[in-house]
């Protein structure tokens, strides 16, 4: 009896040192980082729901755009951001049937392409903000060049601008600086 017990003490105490240093499944960067990507996704579409309930043209504050810029200040992984840049047009498209496919592809394209074009400025620029700021505007170059060659072969009837310049360099400018506001305190990518 008493070597059974023996045993048994011999295994809780060998094991000890496993069961305790054990972490909790939140600890692993790799869930962290799943989960907020999921929330980030969730609250994407339930505020592209929203906007098709109200007359409010959401759309303009480049919602996409934000939600990966987000995933890049809370992961602050570079293949976090471009894995983002693919998944939240699909993901909004298969949640709320907008956008369009070929513009969700478009989508797609210019939000990799941001991604690319700010990890290439940031490592020449010591400003985040006209590294951000350069990034977007040469995005939305590559987005509108795609776009024309798109409409022209394809969907010759859509307009090629749907929201003005002036808009879209606010836009840009305001989520630049934000991003650069932002990042201040984190760890650049």
């Amino acid at each position: 009896m008493s070597e059974a017990k023996g045993k048994d003490d011999t295994f809780a105490s060998e094991n000890r040192y496993w069961i305790m240093n054990t972490k909790p499944l939140f600890n692993n960067y790799i869930v962290r980082l799943a989960v907020s990507d999921a929330l980030l996704i969730a609250a994407l579409c339930l505020l592209l729901m929203l906007a098709h309930t109200v007359t409010f043209p959401f759309h303009i504050f480049e919602p996409m755009r934000l939600a990966v810029l987000v995933g890049l200040l809370w992961g602050a992984s570079r293949k976090n951001a471009l894995l983002l840049a693919v998944a939240v047009p699909f993901c909004t498209l298969f949640v709320s049937g907008l956008p369009a496919f070929p513009k969700c592809l478009l989508i797609s394209v210019e939000l990799l392409a941001n991604m690319f074009f700010f990890i290439w400025s940031s490592g020449r620029m010591r400003s985040v903000f006209l590294s951000m700021l350069l990034s977007i505007l040469l995005s939305k170059a590559v987005y509108y060049m795609l776009k024309w060659i798109l409409i022209s072969t394809l969907f010759p009837a859509q307009p090629l601008i749907g929201t003005g310049f002036g808009v879209q360099l606010a836009v840009a400018v305001g989520t630049s600086l934000c991003f650069a506001l932002l990042s201040s305190g984190c760890e650049r990518p």
